[in-house]
């Protein structure tokens, strides 16, 4: 067993990195220093001294710069190798998997413990992911929609959530909440949001809108959720029934790391900002 040291590259780096290597940076000094970073994370990755996963945020975030976009999913893929983080969606649905085992005192299913967070297992040889043709890294890169409508759609997300922290500010200023309270009632938003009433309705809401990329969206998340409910439903939780409710509501669901983090942030945003 190898003791990779696992490094995840901010887009920064890779967009530096990119930049640097097909000549956008004009100074001299800078784009030797990003291009002498990259030999020697590429030089430490090949000798098993560390692993740098790719995240999906890596690919969206490439997608905003179409100049270096090719660029930079070249540097990632020559310094991760197919490592790849699992996605935001499918870490918490194996934790909610996991919880629903521990609420009714089940023995959760025996995986290995990377494989939550990761598609392969991090700690792997770098040659045993190695998989090129004709020496070249193979990529595909399908997309379905253009940069110009995910920034739209990114922009619509920012706003839906700015409408949100106006509708919490004011219920705040009304009733304002201890944190503890607060903390409690941000998790069991975040569940119903992903799980619950508020998810079943954003894919009523996508459908409705009608455009393409809108019913592409809603479909994906409608399969997500289904596959989910069933995944419940096999270890002994029906969705409709009473126990879900109660479940919904339990600390073994409210309490999982991805919510105890995620709703801590936006708990601290609206106690300290909103």
């Amino acid at each position: 067993m190898n003791d990779h040291l696992i490094i995840y590259l901010d887009q920064n780096y890779l967009s530096n990195i990119a930049k640097a290597k097909i000549g956008i940076i004009k100074d001299d000094e800078q784009a030797k220093f990003w291009l002498s970073l990259f030999d020697n994370l590429k030089k430490a990755v090949l000798s098993d001294k560390i692993a740098c996963p790719e995240s999906d945020f890596h690919g969206i975030e490439s997608m905003f710069d179409r100049r270096i976009e090719k660029e930079i999913m070249e540097v990632v893929d020559e310094l991760s190798w197919g490592l790849e983080f699992n996605s935001w969606e499918s870490i918490l649905t194996s934790q909610i998997v996991e919880a629903a085992y521990i609420y009714l005192d089940k023995q959760p299913e025996e995986k290995e413990a990377w494989s939550i967070a990761f598609k392969s297992d991090p700690q792997a040889p770098v040659e045993s992911r190695m998989q090129t043709i004709n020496g070249v890294m193979s990529r595909i890169n399908v997309r379905l929609f253009l940069p110009s409508e995910v920034a739209d759609q990114d922009r619509q997300n920012k706003l839906g959530f700015y409408n949100e922290a106006q509708e919490l500010a004011k219920q705040y200023s009304e009733k304002p909440l201890d944190w503890i309270e607060l903390l409690h009632q941000s998790k069991r938003s975040t569940m119903d949001g992903f799980l619950g009433g508020i998810a079943r309705q954003h894919i009523d809401k996508l459908f409705a809108e009608g455009s393409p990329e809108s019913i592409f969206r809603a479909m994906n998340k409608k399969i997500a959720l289904e596959s989910l409910f069933g995944r419940l439903q096999a270890i002994g939780i029906d969705i409709t029934s009473s126990k879900a409710m109660d479940f919904l509501e339990s600390d073994q669901l409210l309490n999982i790391p991805f919510n105890d983090v995620f709703s801590s942030i936006w708990a601290a945003i609206e106690e300290y900002y909103i």
